[in-house]
């Protein structure tokens, strides 16, 4: 009895195993983060959040005139929404429009027109310490950097001393032989 009543449950659990293999879509290029659309209910944020996400999908050249269309809506319009996808859009790393002071100085710089809500304000908190972060990592490594190339040319200068002691030494060796 024990044993049929084991065949029954995998039986049951190979059911809905094949029941939700078959719902996945059959598209190759499927994504997951295609499924994540962001629904007319949701918060200003989560919406900002997903516009950033598809940022990430875009090419260069989409996102160039997304870039524009986005720094248009900001100038003429001033609404924190669109202040805040220009801020996001500045901040891509490896785009040509990338401006992390520009983000920083919007950021910190907020009109107080209207009223925010908390998500958008606290939102606008974690941006500017990112930014800032970066900032000073940025100040870091060029420090860093600086550092090892000081470094490198100390011992470029002591590895041509250390061939001048050498060839010296060659020298007296091959005086004292003759």
């Amino acid at each position: 009895m024990r044993h049929l009543y084991n065949k029954l449950h995998l039986i049951i659990l190979l059911n809905m195993l094949l029941t939700g293999c078959s719902s996945l879509p059959t598209d190759p290029d499927w994504r997951f983060g295609k499924l994540l659309t962001p629904v007319a209910s949701q918060d200003r944020l989560s919406v900002l959040v997903f516009d950033y996400a598809s940022f990430e999908e875009m090419d260069s050249k989409e996102l160039e005139d997304k870039f524009e269309v986005v720094k248009k809506a900001f100038l003429n319009k001033n609404r924190s929404e669109d202040r805040i996808k220009y801020i996001l859009l500045l901040t891509l790393p490896g785009e040509k429009f990338y401006d992390r002071n520009a983000a920083l100085n919007l950021l910190k710089e907020w009109p107080e027109i209207e009223q925010q809500k908390s998500d958008i304000i606290s939102f606008r908190n974690v941006l500017i310490t990112r930014l800032e972060e970066e900032e000073r990592m940025s100040v870091i490594a060029d420090h860093l950097s600086e550092q090892l190339k000081l470094e490198k040319q100390r011992s470029e200068v002591l590895q041509r001393k250390v061939e001048a002691i050498k060839a010296m030494e060659r020298k007296l060796i091959r005086r004292n032989v003759q």
